[in-house]
């Protein structure tokens, strides 16, 4: 299997992704519980993680950042139980099913950037160039 040269493309699990960072970001305000400051500011700051991350998955479109997203969504899904606020019901199920939600999107885009890059031909459909021939070994004067 060969890398490609080619851009990988752009998808839309990312575009996905960071509409799901604002909503999260915005939902302290938007489900009020913006008076719980554990649970808003983890809200508000993996938003903007997950927003900056999926943004640079969007605009250079290496398959790293899908990993960094999956880790940082799971963090937010467990958040709630680590941090102490599991008996608020508004932000632990925002975290739940936005952290599930963004875990299943980056690792599929990361699935489907590292097939787009192993499965690519090389050179936009040109095969490499081939080996220039070795020349034979040529026997040694004695001396």
């Amino acid at each position: 299997m060969r890398l490609s040269a080619r851009p990988l493309p752009r998808l839309w699990q990312d575009k996905t992704t960071i509409v799901l960072s604002a909503i999260l970001a915005a939902s302290p305000w938007l489900l009020g519980y913006a008076d719980l400051g554990i649970a808003k500011w983890n809200a508000v700051v993996l938003g903007a993680v997950l927003g900056l991350g999926a943004s640079a998955m969007l605009l250079w479109r290496p398959c790293w950042p899908d990993f960094w997203v999956a880790f940082m969504a799971f963090w937010l899904a467990m958040s709630p139980r680590i941090l102490g606020f599991s008996d608020r019901l508004a932000p632990t199920v925002t975290a739940d099913v936005i952290g599930a939600a963004v875990v299943v999107l980056a690792l599929w885009a990361a699935v489907l950037r590292s097939r787009a890059l192993l499965e690519t031909p090389h050179a936009a459909g040109s095969e490499p160039p081939a080996r220039p021939p070795v020349a034979p070994d040529r026997p040694r004067k004695a001396a």
